[in-house]
């Protein structure tokens, strides 16, 4: 009886001690994700960022509420002069951003820099002040 008790614990020390090597063999988790803020000091229109979208080239297209801004990962370009729409969201299709705002439906041209509201109405009332909370474009 003894000898089993001696040899139990002769494997059980064994066992913990051979755990504890390769404990410390396998090298500890470190984060390679870095983060980066950006401020209306690095050329943001608006801190207040409500809409993101990457679009097929990398850029970022950021709806804030004072505009539409695009971030090539080093700098910032304001697409929209100060504009007050207060966009909630963004889908980006082809060349287009369509931008859903608390006034209404818009759309962003990418080559030809412009931005213009779409009239939405129906026979018995104008839908253009209504509030766009979110969309998708159909692919």
């Amino acid at each position: 009886m003894r000898n089993t008790r001696i040899i139990s614990t002769l494997i059980l020390s064994w066992i913990t001690y051979c755990l504890g090597i390769t404990a410390q063999a396998q090298t500890p988790f470190t984060p390679t994700a870095a983060f980066t803020s950006l401020t209306t000091n690095d050329g943001l229109s608006s801190n207040c960022i409500r809409a993101l979208q990457q679009d097929s080239k990398g850029f970022i297209w950021m709806g804030t509420s004072n505009g539409i801004d695009r971030y090539d990962g080093h700098n910032i370009m304001q697409m929209t002069k100060k504009i007050d729409i207060g966009i909630n969201c963004m889908d980006i299709d082809g060349d287009s951003i369509w931008v859903g705002t608390n006034n209404g439906l818009y759309i962003y041209n990418i080559k030809n820099d412009s931005l213009r509201m779409l009239n939405l109405h129906t026979a018995n009332e104008n839908l253009n002040s209504i509030n766009i909370a979110d969309l998708k474009t159909d692919k």
